[in-house]
């Protein structure tokens, strides 16, 4: 209450953004830090903030056609790569999913994204493209962080049979799997390449979203 009386604000308001049921302003974010003292996050903060708001809207673009569709898109792209370069720092990569871990995902694109509800689709299109990581031709060199392995983003029984599957997918001897550990020192904000894939063929590189 303090905060929000030192900002004028509705009490409300700082418990929507704290769950994040509002999206701040920059103004929001720059009144925010001045009145508790930390003027020097105000613009990681708002980089952060501007990045997610370029993701969102990136996001809904590429899935205003449905889940299904964007699946067979990136289809048509893992056809012509033979080697898959990713990092990831919030959640288990597409290619590496169980069926389970994608439904979960997708419900929460649906929610979220407010695109076309075709959940079952999508699933069975992922799942198909999950052949690719048996082929020889084919090499995957995978990084993500620790958070991936611990964020509770779905019931524990979910998450528990994606870590015997990334053990698993661990083993093959064309995927290279890494993990940045908690305790690592970054140099710079791995939330910034979040979600993106480099994938090379043919000499070229292209970044998409997985």
């Amino acid at each position: 209450m303090e905060l929000a009386e030192s900002l004028a604000w509705a009490g409300s308001k700082i418990s929507k953004i704290e769950n994040g049921k509002q999206t701040p302003t920059d103004q929001d974010i720059r009144a925010w830090t001045g009145a508790t003292g930390t003027e020097d996050q105000a613009e990681s903060l708002l980089t952060a903030l501007h990045n997610l708001e370029l993701q969102h809207a990136e996001w809904q673009r590429l899935l205003k056609a449905g889940l299904k569709s964007h699946q067979l898109t990136l289809s048509q792209q893992d056809e012509k790569t033979r080697l898959f370069r990713g990092f990831e720092n919030t959640v288990v990569p597409g290619l590496l999913q169980t069926a389970e871990y994608a439904r979960a995902r997708f419900a929460a694109a649906v929610l979220v994204h407010k695109v076309p509800n075709d959940i079952n689709e999508a699933v069975k299109q992922r799942m198909q493209r999950q052949e690719m990581l048996y082929r020889p031709d084919k090499r995957f060199h995978i990084v993500i962080t620790e958070s991936v392995l611990r964020y509770r983003l779905m019931s524990i029984d979910i998450i528990l049979g994606q870590l015997d599957r990334l053990l698993a997918i661990a083993s093959m001897r064309n995927i290279k799997l890494g993990v940045i550990p908690f305790h690592t020192q970054y140099v710079t904000d791995p939330g910034m390449g979040s979600g993106c894939w480099t994938m090379s063929w043919c000499g070229s590189r292209r970044t998409r979203l997985s």
